[in-house]
C-alpha cells in the first residue's frame, strides 16, 4: 500500500511539472502577430551580425532572447537597437505591435523612408542618425500617446504639411539636420505640452510666431531662414539658440534676447539712480542709511497702493448704485507713468492705459451681465456708446445713412452733434439680451480689436453694447471700399483707381496681412478678406476692415450667417477652406492673391453674369493667361493697360500665382508678398519720378516706410536663395525671378 502512494506521488509530482512547464512555455510563446511582425522587420534588415537571437523564420523574441527586445507578458514592448551599424529599410509591418511604447533605431544606416504604418501606441520614436529620406509621414498624428520623437541627422527633406495636428501628448520634438524647407505649419501651435524643440540646421522660411505660446523650455532654431519678430515669449526660455536667421533686429545674444530701451520722452528728466551692492560695498557707513531708505520707500509702495485699490472699490461701488461709471485721471507720475527709460513692446506702447489720459464719461448701466473684470477692462478699451446716442446718429438708422449689409449685420454713417463721423457697424445678434458668456464674448472681440494697431487696418473707436444694439464703430472711409472703386457703375463716380494707386492699396493690404499673420502673437488670421472689406480713406490708403469677427459665431444666427459669408465670399476662398482644420492663415493668402487680380484685371472674384461657367470665378479665368505676357496683358483692365510696364505686370503676375497655389503650402507667406510688392512700388514710383510726370491726387510712390514696427518682417530678399525661386521654378511663372533693381 505505501508502495502503491509512493507511486501515485511520483505521478502526480510528475504530471504537475509537465503541466507547469506548459504554462510557462505558453506565456513565453510571443504573439503571432508580433512574431510575425519582428520577422519580416529582421527581414528587411541587413549587416545583421549584431542582433544576437533574431531569426527571419519561427522566431520566438519573448521566449528567447532577442537582443534589444523588451517583452510584456507575450506582447512586444520596446526595441532598442541603437549603434548596432544596420542596414536595410524600415518595416511597413510595425504598426502590428500594438503593445510596443518605445523603438529606438538610432545611429545606423537604415535608409528609404521613414514607414508610415509606425507603432500606434509608440510613447517614444528615436530614429535619429540614419540615412531616411522623404518627409515625415502623414500617419504621424494618429500616435496619440507619442511624447519623443526623433528624426534628426538624417537626409529628410520637403514642406511639413499638418502632421502634428492633436498631437497633444508630443513633448519633445527634434528635427534638426535635415533639410526641411518652407514655413512651420499651423499646427505647431497645438502642440500644448511640448517643452523642448530642435529645428537647427535645416532651410526653414518665415516666421515663427506659432511658437510663441508653447510652454517650451528648451528650443534651437539655429542656421535656418526665419524672418520677422521674435516673440517676446522667447525672453523667458531658459535654453534658447536662434542665431543664423534672419530675424528682424532687438534680438539675441546667445540664449536670451535684448530689447534696447526706448529713449526718455524728456532727456532732462533724470532717472531714479539704482542702489546697487558694489556701490553699498564702496560706502559701507551708509549701509545702514540706504536699508531704512529702502523700507520706508517700501512701506510707502504699499501703503499708496493700498489706498489706491481701495479708492477704486468705493468709486465702482458707487457706480453700481449711481448707474454710471466715473473713471478718474490720475496725474500723478509715480502712480500712471511708467518708469523712464522702460521697454515697451512696439504693439502695446501705441494702446497702453498708462499712456493715455481717461476721460470722464457717462456709461449705460449693464448691472448684473458684465463681471467686476470686465467693468475694469473696458476703462483702457474704445469708447462705449450707448442706443440713444447711435440712433440720433443715424437718424433712427435711416436708409439714408446705410451705406451697405453684410453677413453680420448692416453698416450705417453715424454723424455726431460734435461733428465726429464713424462708421457704425450693427451686429445681427440671435438674442436680443445676450447671456452673460455672450457678452464676455463681444467684449472679448472689443478688447482684440483694440490691442491690434496698425496704419492698414481700420480703427476701432468704439462700441455699444446695449440689448439690441451691439455695434462697433470705426473710422469712417471717405472713398468707400475697394469693391466700390473698382466696380461702381455710377455716372458720378470718381475716376479709375490708377495703377500706381492700385499697387499702393494692394501692398496696405499686404502689410496689414502680414502685421495679423506674423507679428501679432499668437497669429491672427482674418478670415474674410475680399474688396468690400478694404476701406479706402481720403488719399487712398487702405484700412483693412471686418477682421476678427468670426469670434462671435456663437452669438450669430449661424445658417444666415454662414450662407451669406459664402456668398460674399464666393471667389475669395480657398480650395482647402471646406475642410475642417484648414490653416486659415494660408487662406488669407489665397484670398489676397484673388485681391491681386482684382486689382488687375478689374473683374470680380465672382461674376454670375458670366457667359461661361468657366468664366465666373476670377481665379479659373485668369490662371492660365498668368504664365504669358501676350497673354496676360489681354485680361489687364482696360482703363489702366496702357500705363503698365510690361515687366511691372509680369512681376505682378509671379507674385499672384504664388498666392493662389491650390496647394497651400506652396504659398509664400506675406513678409514675401510684401517684400516683392515694396520692390514693385519702388521700381514704378522711380519710373514715375524719371518721366517727370506728377498728379496733385496721387503721392509720390518713392521712400515709402511705414515705420519700423509696420515693415515687412523680412530683413532683406534675395532672389538668388529665396525659397520662393524655388517655388516659382517649380509653377512656371512668367519670369523666372522677379527681381526689381
Amino acid at each position: 500500500m505505501s508502495t502503491r502512494k509512493r507511486s501515485d506521488l511520483v505521478s502526480l509530482c510528475f504530471y504537475g511539472a509537465v503541466l507547469l512547464l506548459f504554462f510557462y512555455n505558453a506565456s513565453a510563446f510571443t504573439d503571432p502577430s508580433d512574431a510575425k511582425a519582428m520577422e519580416d522587420f529582421y527581414g528587411l534588415l541587413n549587416h545583421t551580425t549584431q542582433l544576437t537571437g533574431w531569426t527571419a523564420t519561427g522566431g520566438d523574441p519573448c521566449g528567447r532572447n532577442w537582443r534589444g527586445v523588451s517583452c510584456s507578458g507575450s506582447s512586444i514592448a520596446s526595441i532598442d537597437i541603437s549603434g548596432l551599424g544596420l542596414g536595410g529599410t524600415m518595416s511597413s509591418q510595425l504598426s502590428s505591435l500594438l503593445s510596443l511604447t518605445q523603438l529606438d533605431m538610432s545611429y545606423n544606416n537604415i535608409s528609404g523612408e521613414i514607414s508610415s504604418d509606425l507603432p500606434p501606441n509608440a510613447t517614444l520614436i528615436n530614429l535619429a542618425a540614419n540615412k531616411f529620406v522623404g518627409n515625415i509621414p502623414m500617419s504621424l498624428p494618429y500616435l496619440k500617446h507619442l511624447k519623443h520623437l526623433n528624426v534628426s541627422s538624417n537626409n529628410l527633406s520637403g514642406i511639413l504639411g499638418s502632421v502634428f495636428t492633436d498631437m497633444t501628448s508630443l513633448e519633445k520634438l527634434d528635427l534638426s539636420f535635415n533639410s526641411f524647407s518652407g514655413d512651420l505649419p499651423s499646427s505647431f501651435g497645438s502642440l500644448q505640452n511640448l517643452h523642448s524643440l530642435h529645428l537647427q540646421h535645416n532651410h526653414f522660411t518665415g516666421s515663427v510666431s506659432y511658437l510663441a505660446n508653447l510652454p517650451l523650455t528648451d528650443l534651437n532654431i539655429e542656421n535656418n531662414n526665419f524672418s520677422g519678430y521674435v516673440p517676446k515669449h522667447f525672453e523667458v526660455i531658459p535654453e534658447l539658440r536662434m542665431e543664423g536667421n534672419q530675424f528682424q533686429p532687438y534680438f539675441l545674444n546667445r540664449t536670451r534676447i535684448f530689447f534696447p530701451p526706448l529713449p526718455s520722452a524728456d532727456k532732462n528728466v533724470s532717472h531714479t539712480p539704482i542702489v546697487t551692492h558694489e556701490v553699498l560695498h564702496q560706502h559701507p557707513h551708509k549701509k545702514s542709511n540706504v536699508a531704512v531708505a529702502l523700507m520706508a520707500a517700501a512701506f510707502s509702495t504699499i501703503f499708496v497702493s493700498f489706498a489706491i485699490s481701495l479708492a477704486v472699490y468705493l468709486l465702482i461701488r458707487r457706480a453700481r448704485n449711481e448707474e454710471e461709471i466715473v473713471t478718474i485721471i490720475m496725474s500723478s507720475p509715480s502712480i500712471m507713468s511708467p518708469p523712464a527709460g522702460s521697454i515697451h513692446n512696439s504693439m502695446t506702447s501705441m494702446h497702453s492705459p498708462f499712456l493715455q489720459e481717461i476721460n470722464t464719461r457717462r456709461c449705460h448701466n449693464i448691472r448684473g451681465r458684465i463681471s467686476f473684470s470686465n467693468r475694469a477692462r473696458k476703462l483702457s478699451l474704445s469708447r462705449q456708446y450707448f442706443a440713444s446716442d447711435l440712433s440720433v446718429a443715424t437718424n433712427d438708422y435711416s436708409r439714408g445713412a446705410l451705406i451697405g449689409a453684410g453677413p453680420i449685420g448692416s453698416v450705417f454713417k453715424a454723424m455726431f452733434p460734435d461733428g465726429q463721423v464713424l462708421a457704425l457697424k450693427r451686429i445681427e445678434v440671435v438674442n436680443m439680451e445676450l447671456l452673460e458668456v455672450e457678452q464676455e464674448e463681444f467684449l472679448d472681440l472689443v478688447s482684440t480689436m483694440s490691442d491690434l494697431k496698425h496704419p492698414n487696418l481700420c480703427v476701432l473707436q468704439g462700441y455699444c453694447i446695449d440689448p439690441g444694439h451691439h455695434a462697433l464703430l470705426y473710422d469712417f472711409a471717405r472713398n468707400g471700399s475697394l469693391h466700390s472703386a473698382l466696380f461702381s457703375k455710377d455716372g458720378d463716380s470718381q475716376k479709375p483707381l490708377s495703377w500706381k494707386v492700385r499697387l499702393r492699396i494692394a501692398l496696405g493690404v499686404a502689410h496689414a496681412l502680414e502685421y495679423m499673420h506674423e507679428i501679432c502673437s499668437p497669429p491672427f488670421a482674418h478670415g474674410n478678406i475680399k474688396a468690400r472689406n478694404v476701406l479706402l480713406d481720403e488719399e487712398f490708403v487702405p484700412h483693412v476692415t471686418d477682421f476678427g469677427l468670426t469670434m462671435l459665431s456663437s452669438i450669430l444666427p449661424t445658417t444666415n450667417v454662414d450662407f451669406k459669408m459664402f456668398e460674399g465670399s464666393k471667389g475669395y476662398t480657398a480650395p482647402e477652406m471646406s475642410r475642417p482644420g484648414s490653416d486659415k492663415i494660408k487662406g488669407d493668402i489665397f484670398s489676397f492673391g484673388v485681391l491681386l487680380l482684382e486689382l488687375l484685371t478689374g473683374l470680380k472674384a465672382f461674376d454670375s453674369s458670366g457667359t461661361g461657367e468657366e468664366e465666373q470665378y476670377l481665379v479659373q479665368y485668369a490662371s492660365p493667361h498668368l504664365h504669358d505676357l501676350g497673354s496676360l496683358q489681354r485680361i489687364v483692365d482696360p482703363t489702366i493697360s496702357e500705363t503698365i510696364p510690361s515687366h511691372s505686370l509680369s512681376c505682378l503676375a509671379d507674385i499672384i500665382v504664388l498666392c493662389i497655389q491650390p496647394l497651400p503650402q506652396f504659398r509664400i507667406p506675406m513678409s514675401e508678398v510684401a517684400e516683392k510688392l515694396v520692390k514693385l512700388v519702388q521700381k514704378v514710383g522711380r519710373q514715375h519720378n524719371c518721366q517727370g510726370v506728377s498728379s496733385q491726387s496721387e503721392p509720390p510712390m518713392v521712400d515709402i516706410d511705414y515705420g519700423h514696427s509696420f515693415r515687412t518682417t523680412l530683413s532683406h530678399f534675395d532672389p538668388s536663395s529665396s525659397p520662393s525661386t524655388a517655388r516659382a521654378t517649380s509653377v512656371g511663372l512668367v519670369s523666372n525671378v522677379c527681381e526689381v533693381k
